[in-house]
């Protein structure tokens, strides 16, 4: 950014915790907008399956998903665009275990697909973070995500 500067905030007039300001060096300017690119763990909204399906703007957006692990495919071998070989996994998540017919397909890859098996997941409530939407064939899914959580039965 051209124009601004970084300085130390004046401790008597800056909130409690706050060390740093952004000032701007031209008088005439009389407001800035800043745009936030991230979210951040706080203000991040656990989805359902349902909802990841009817939000086709996720596509391509990391969010939190939670429901049913109905189906747990076995390991696999996938053969990448580049040649290599990963290990992955295919899950059928869906809201409930009564009402399978609205799911999505939940892909694990590499050392989350070798971590998470039919004995940790197999008709288990999860919650997963951070996980990617995609579209395969144009129908959304789910990839991989930071962290999976088992959830206690409801």
């Amino acid at each position: 950014l051209e124009g601004f500067n970084l300085s130390q905030s004046e401790e008597k007039y800056a909130p409690p915790g706050q060390q740093w300001e952004i000032r701007y060096n031209k008088t005439s300017t009389k407001s800035a907008v800043v745009s936030v690119l991230g979210r951040t763990k706080a203000t991040q909204k656990v989805m359902s399956v349902g909802e990841v399906l009817r939000s086709p703007e996720t596509v391509g957006t990391h969010v939190d998903v939670e429901g049913w692990a109905l189906v747990v495919g076995e390991l696999e071998k996938k053969i990448l665009q580049n040649g290599d070989a990963v290990d992955s996994r295919s899950i059928l998540l869906a809201d409930s275990l009564s009402a399978p017919n609205k799911h999505l397909r939940w892909m694990l890859w590499d050392k989350m697909a070798q971590q998470y098996g039919p004995v940790q997941l197999n008709r288990r409530r999860v919650c997963i973070t951070q996980v990617l939407v995609k579209l395969w064939d144009r129908v959304p899914g789910l990839s991989s995500g930071r962290s999976v959580k088992v959830l206690a039965e409801a």
